[in-house]
């Protein structure tokens, strides 16, 4: 189980770095729907598979809030699930985590396909 959460977690950055490389290349729409969705339905199923392995299993109402309103939903349950002191670091992590990863993903691209025009 802990090998499939490592793994999953690892798939989800790869594809906010996807998203990253997506924005900075431009072009077809009907990806972003696609990643989005992938995004949504990773973030929501590892929150609900964590809280199970927690012993707090999660209302379907909750899963489903989580599924759409998980840019807050996610640092939320971890603040949650995990205390207050413990949780606010790992949600901090995690938000920081998604910066690095999307925001460096797309300007790497942009540099890569642009140069330093990219940035001008």
């Amino acid at each position: 189980m802990r090998r499939a959460a490592i793994f999953g977690v690892v798939c989800l950055g790869l594809l906010v770095a996807l998203a990253g490389v997506r924005s900075a290349i431009g072009g077809a729409e009907r990806t972003d729907v696609l990643i989005s969705l992938v995004l949504c339905s990773g973030m929501a199923l590892a929150c609900v598979l964590d809280a199970r392995s927690l012993g707090k299993p999660m209302s379907g109402a909750a899963q489903l809030m989580l599924f759409f309103t998980w840019p807050v939903a996610v640092p939320v349950y971890l603040v949650w699930s995990r205390g207050w002191r413990r949780g606010t670091l790992r949600a901090l992590l995690f938000v920081a985590a998604l910066l690095v990863l999307g925001f460096g993903s797309y300007c790497v691209t942009g540099y890569a396909l642009w140069g330093a025009a990219f940035f001008e």
